[in-house]
């Protein structure tokens, strides 16, 4: 398919989607975790820490920043396992450069995915095959194709599980 009928396929599937989402409470997005204020902070003074003009920080200011990245170090394992930093040592700058790089979104959990909107959409389906051949449908009437594969027909049977593990095990 050329990138403008993709688009317009895309255009179509969404309005489908919006549709699915009010009908199945499903939301299309989940809205994000909100942010780590801790790491926030840390990730913050780090980067000031690594930066070029680091040495323009107020003296007091940074004893501050560096007495709380040593804090939040020491509370996290995984930046240096089981040595600690001194309370007044130094921060090894690959440590520093670590936490300039951390995401201060919190991490999705299982949950998020449980509620996931297809997987919500798919199990409120009593009728699997019903649902496939709806959305071939509104792939023919909206994208009104000229040319597809000979006999290709929205009522074709569905793959089992075992012939889509075949298929993809002979793409490789």
């Amino acid at each position: 398919m050329c990138r403008d009928c993709h688009q317009l396929a895309n255009v179509q599937a969404d309005t489908v989607k919006k549709e699915l989402e009010h009908r199945y409470d499903a939301p299309l997005h989940i809205p994000p975790k909100p942010q780590d204020a801790v790491t926030k902070r840390a990730r913050s003074f780090a980067s000031a820490m690594v930066s070029e003009r680091a040495n323009k920080i107020p003296e007091l200011r940074r004893q501050e920043m560096l007495d709380a990245l040593r804090l939040f170090i020491n509370s996290r394992q995984d930046l240096v396992g089981t040595h600690r930093i001194h309370p007044h040592g130094p921060i090894p700058s690959e440590i520093l450069h670590r936490i300039s790089a951390m995401k201060a979104v919190q991490p999705e959990d299982d949950e998020d995915l449980d509620h996931s909107h297809g997987k919500k959409i798919v199990e409120a389906q009593k009728d699997h095959r019903a649902f496939i051949i709806g959305w071939r449908q509104l792939f023919l009437d909206s994208m009104k194709p000229k040319h597809l594969p000979k006999g290709w027909s929205v009522d074709n049977p569905l793959p089992s599980p075992e012939d889509q593990e075949d298929r993809i095990e002979s793409r490789n």
